[in-house]
This record gives structure tokens, C-alpha cells and sequence, in this order.
């Protein structure tokens, strides 16, 4: 959960930046506001993107397995984490007070509605108070001083900047950000956002002011005018003079952000121009950043590929069948060498809980025996006895071991005619060769060598008894042919016709 909160958190501040930087002051508000509100959405759910890497691993040569049988781990006393008790019990406490202060801005809202005289303009409602207070807009309401009103005071502008308000339902926006900061308090780039997002609002309305043929330089007079003193609105509200994001500390009221220089940026804005081509490119350059974020933040889940693996060997190749698929050959070939087996005895020393580790799913290095996990986990790690996870230099240890398998295999006769103690030797490095290479990254398989079982360019045969012996295909008898058609794996399934 941490990592999550912390990529998500990254993903928002980098596109943050960009608006900043790139975005922010150019006239395509409409894109913006769009832009900011599918930022939101995509911060917490790029880190939930997951790639799927497929690792297949193939038994080596005899090998024998044990019967499956799952062991239960020895009962352990678990221990309280207080520091993700005392964590979460601030995460849950913030989310009180910030749903509490939402709850009650939302009631306090709907209250000064249903309490104050209302005049309806079409689609527009104006709710008059008493306050002196800036004119600030809440979906269809518009909340206007009274007194003011009925005087006529206001100006038109006003008018038709917190209609565009109401209009373009910038109230939904501001409801949606404000339901994130309450589940997201912690999380400081939330707050910058959401002033993105209501100044964009300011952006919007007031180019709908001057698209209706106002002058500019007498619109900014009128922003300056009510950029005063007057009661600031509640902070779900769109308000006019919206320079700045107010937190109260104490019973003191902080700005975030530096009320004339806000003011100012919406009058630079306003004289602003984007051609179309260059919000083309604008638009364009986020594809980029959206990839550089997905492949950064998203997630790598190694699956573990359960092979029914059947290994054969010919003079000049070396087949796999997996999973009933039968791959073609140049030439018929031998008995199969032992297929691995679903699963082996748990390793009871094992006291990492996620992951699982099994007695004989393990290479050796200097004596030393390293374990991979079965099924869940990180494929590509190693880990001891008790499942604490080790760092190793996995192309080197290969390298070595590569390097003593074929030293081993070439030196005096053929691995059929060398010893037990000899053979037991090699399959014992086959097998940590086969299980390294297969765990290991394609950078990685791309620096060693495949592994080839060592007894190529023989043929294997096993008799009815379960004798097992090797011939050059050259030395045939018809005898020994017909064991390898006894020996031959079943032809695969047709496949279903639809």
C-alpha cells in the first residue's frame, strides 16, 4: 500500500509539472480541464498497471521427485506492528476530520439555500444573502449580496462570469477533487492540483465573459475591483476573485499562493493565444509522458509457467513438448527423460509467508544451497532456508557453473559411458544451470549459454523393467527401434473444429 501511495503520488507531481510548465498558461482551457481531472484518474491507476512476464522452467535429467505432500510451518507467535497500527489509526483519523469539514461545508451550502430569498433567471437561481460576500456560484446557485443586487450594483460581467460557472457544472469538478483530498489529506500535490483545477475554472469563465465582446482592460478593472476584503466564499463554491488556496491554522487563515500574482497570471492568460497547431503539438507531447509513466510505475508479475516437459535428444537437435504441444523433429527420437512432477515436499524451514519454497527447487553455490520460490513471488530471486531473500550475481555464479559443467561433460568419455559418480555430477549442474537460465531476465539469457543436456548425440531407451540405456542412432537394432516407438510420446490431440 505505501509503494502504491508513493507512485501515485509521483505520477501526480509529474504531471503536475507538466501542466505547469507546458500547459498551464496557454489559452486551451477546455483541454486543461480535462487534462487535470484524467491526471487524477490516471495517477491512482497507473501503479495498478500490471505487466505479465511468463518464465516456463524445465526439470533436468535424472531427477527424481518426491510425492507431492504440503507440510503445515511449525506455529509462529506473531508479533503486533504498531508502527502500521499507530499509521493507519492517523491515516483514519485525517479521514474524519477532512469527510467531517466536507460534510459540513456541503450542509452549510444547501442550508444558506433553502434559508435565504431566491430569484429564478431561466436556468439560473440567485440566492441572496445578507453577507457581504463575493459573488461565488454552486452548480445552478449563484449566492449574491442582497442589498447590492436589488441596487443594481453588481455588473453585468459578474453576471455572466458565475453563469459560466453554472453552465460548464465546474461545481462537479470541484466536488470530485474535494472527495479525493478527503481520502487523500496526506498526499500535498492533491492541494496543488485542486488550485489547478478551480483556476482553470477562472480561466474558462472568463473567456466566456469576453467571448461575449466585453474589453478586456475594463473586465480586469471589475476583477481588481472585487479581489477586496469581502467574505471569502465556502471552498466548494466557484468565486470570482479565486486567487489563492486558504488553509485556516488556529483560527488564522494561510494562503498558499500569492493572491496579486494569481490575478495577474488571469490577466496574461487572457491575452493569450494558441494557435491550433501548436495545441497539436501540445497535445501530443503528453503521449510520451504517459508511456514514460506507465513503464515506470506499473508493476512486473512473474508467472510461473507449469511445463509437462518432455525433453528428447537426436544427433542434431534438442525438442521440448510442453503443455501437449508437439514440437516436429528432423528425426524420430528417444524416451523421454523424466517429466518433473507437479510439486515436492514444502520446505519446513521456510518462514516467509509469501512465498513458498520447495526441497529440491534449489541451485548450489559453494555448498551452499539457494531456493527459488513455487508459483508465488518474484520468480527471479533466491532466497535461504528460512526465505530471506540474498542477492546474488546470477550471470557470474552461472558463468562458473557453466564453465565446470562443460569442463566435467568434455573431459575423457562421453557422459553415457563416465561413472554414476560422474554422471551424478553433471545432472547435478545441469540442474542448477537449467533452473538459473530460465529464471533468469532476457538481458541476462542474452549474456550466457543455453544449457544442453549432456547426452547429446545419444539416443535414450528404457526397457519394460525400467532399465534405461543409450545407442547412436547408428547402432539401431530393430529391436531397439521398436522400443523407441514404444518409447515415442502419444501424437497430440486434434485440434476442435469449430
Amino acid at each position: 500500500m505505501f509503494f502504491y501511495l508513493l507512485k501515485s503520488a509521483a505520477c501526480l507531481a509529474i504531471f503536475m509539472v507538466f501542466y505547469k510548465y507546458v500547459l498551464e498558461k496557454e489559452n486551451m482551457h477546455i483541454f486543461k480541464r480535462y487534462y487535470l481531472l484524467g491526471t487524477l484518474v490516471l495517477a491512482f491507476t497507473i501503479p495498478l498497471v500490471t505487466f505479465t512476464q511468463t518464465i516456463e522452467v524445465i526439470t533436468s535429467p535424472g531427477i527424481n521427485e518426491a510425492t507431492v505432500h504440503y507440510v503445515e510451518n511449525t506455529l509462529q507467535i506473531e508479533q503486533t506492528d504498531y508502527l502500521a497500527l499507530i499509521l493507519w489509526s492517523i491515516y483514519g483519523l485525517g479521514v474524519l476530520l477532512f469527510g467531517t469539514k466536507f460534510l459540513r461545508n456541503l450542509y452549510q451550502i444547501i442550508f444558506k439555500i433553502y434559508r435565504n430569498p431566491k430569484k429564478k433567471s431561466n436556468h439560473i437561481v440567485h440566492v441572496l444573502l445578507s453577507d457581504m460576500i463575493t459573488p461565488h456560484t454552486f452548480f445552478k446557485y449563484i449566492f449574491l449580496n442582497k442589498q447590492k443586487f436589488e441596487n443594481e450594483e453588481i455588473p453585468q460581467e459578474v453576471f455572466w462570469h458565475e453563469e459560466a460557472h453554472a453552465i460548464q457544472k465546474h461545481s462537479v469538478d470541484v466536488l470530485f477533487i474535494e472527495l479525493l483530498q478527503v481520502f487523500f489529506w496526506f498526499n500535498p500535490i492533491i492541494y496543488f492540483t485542486k488550485h489547478s483545477i478551480k483556476m482553470n475554472h477562472e480561466f474558462l469563465a472568463d473567456q466566456a465573459v469576453l467571448n461575449r465582446g466585453v474589453n478586456a482592460d475594463n473586465y480586469q478593472h471589475i476583477l481588481l475591483a472585487f479581489s477586496s476584503n469581502a467574505t471569502a466564499p465556502i471552498g466548494l463554491a466557484n468565486a470570482i476573485n479565486y486567487s489563492s488556496i486558504r488553509l485556516k491554522v488556529f483560527g488564522k487563515q494561510i494562503a498558499l499562493f500569492n493572491a496579486f500574482g494569481q490575478v495577474k497570471k488571469r490577466f496574461t492568460v487572457m491575452k493569450t493565444h494558441t494557435t491550433k497547431r501548436k495545441t497539436t503539438i501540445l497535445t501530443l507531447l503528453i503521449l510520451p509522458v504517459l508511456a514514460i509513466l506507465i513503464f515506470s510505475f506499473g508493476k512486473t508479475e512473474l508467472v510461473h509457467k507449469e511445463m509437462t516437459s518432455l525433453k528428447f535428444s537426436n544427433e542434431d537437435n534438442q525438442t521440448l513438448i510442453t503443455d501437449g504441444e508437439l514440437k516436429s523433429v528432423n528425426e524420430s527420437t528417444a524416451n523421454p527423460i523424466q517429466e518433473q512432477q507437479k510439486g515436492s515436499k514444502v520446505l519446513e524451514t521456510n518462514t516467509n509467508k509469501d512465498i513458498i519454497l520447495l526441497h529440491h527447487w534449489y541451485i548450489t553455490i559453494a555448498n551452499q544451497k539457494y531456493y527459488y520460490p513455487y508459483k508465488k513471488g518474484d520468480l527471479r530471486k533466491y532466497y535461504d532456508k528460512y526465505g530471506k531473500e540474498v542477492t546474488l550475481d546470477i550471470v557470474k555464479e552461472y558463468t562458473s557453473k557453466y564453465n565446470q559443467f562443460e569442463s566435467l561433460t568434455n573431459e575423457g568419455e562421453h557422459y553415457v559411458k563416465k561413472s554414476d559418480v560422474d554422471k551424478k555430477q553433471i545432472d547435478h549442474l545441469f540442474s542448477d544451470l537449467g533452473g538459473m537460465y530460465f529464471r533468469m531476465s532476457h538481458a541476462d539469457k542474452n549474456k550466457v549459454i543455453r544449457p544442453k543436456t549432456p547426452i547429446t548425440p545419444y539416443l535414450t531407451l528404457t526397457k519394460a523393467n525400467g532399465d534405461t540405456y543409450y545407442k547412436l542412432k547408428s547402432e539401431l537394432t530393430e529391436e531397439d527401434q521398436k522400443l523407441l516407438k514404444l518409447n515415442a510420446p502419444p501424437p497430440p490431440k486434434p485440434a476442435k473444429k469449430n
